[in-house]
């Protein structure tokens, strides 16, 4: 699968090795999602099965399908109440103090359950992601595990009354970063710029 004005460079796949495969409504707005296609709009993809049956052999493909899908949000983790995304911590000008400043403010992309922030962090120091500016909000977000990447991964909720989740750590060196907060696949990473 890819998109209408795709080329097949960096299709979506499903792979069977038998004569039957089964996608079901989930698989394909996962597909949607991520190249990209607008959440709650008719989008137009194209499709085409790719076989090949000897190991090394020139595969052969079917006839290009057209479909209209209308992807939904799938979220692993809920939209914060306040639509709302700020970093707080030590990798921060605020250290832990408020109010936080709106240079601390995470963008959300208008058609996607994405927010980002490309601000510079202060290297080996900790960070978290408020919903509220003001307080530690409930919920904030923070790294599923302390064994995360330094360059991102899982994140949770961490709200009463379980508070899960540990502090983010940021990579060592200190410098702008690209931070990127993923509510559909329920990831984060810190991209140095």
């Amino acid at each position: 699968m890819d998109v209408l004005s795709g080329d097949y460079s960096k299709p979506e796949v499903v792979v069977t090795t038998s004569n039957q495969i089964t996608i079901t409504h989930a698989n394909l707005n996962a597909m949607c999602l991520n190249k990209d296609l607008l959440v709650g709009v008719p989008n137009q993809v194209k499709v085409r099965v790719k076989t090949s049956l000897k190991y090394n052999a020139l595969p052969t493909y079917s006839k290009e399908e057209i479909l209209t899908i209308t992807p939904f949000e799938d979220l692993v983790i809920p939209l914060p109440p306040s639509n709302e995304l700020y970093l707080q911590g030590s990798a921060v000008p605020t250290n832990w103090g408020y109010p936080l400043p709106v240079s601390q403010k995470l963008t959300k992309d208008p058609n996607k359950a994405v927010f980002t922030i490309t601000t510079t962090l202060t290297g080996g120091k900790e960070l978290v992601f408020l919903s509220v500016n003001g307080f530690y909000g409930n919920p904030a977000y923070k790294a599923l595990t302390s064994s995360q990447p330094l360059v991102g991964g899982l994140f949770t909720e961490n709200k009463a009354p379980n508070w899960l989740g540990s502090n983010i750590i940021i990579p060592p060196a200190t410098g702008v970063y690209k931070v990127t907060v993923n509510f559909v696949s329920g990831t984060f990473s810190i991209v140095k710029q």
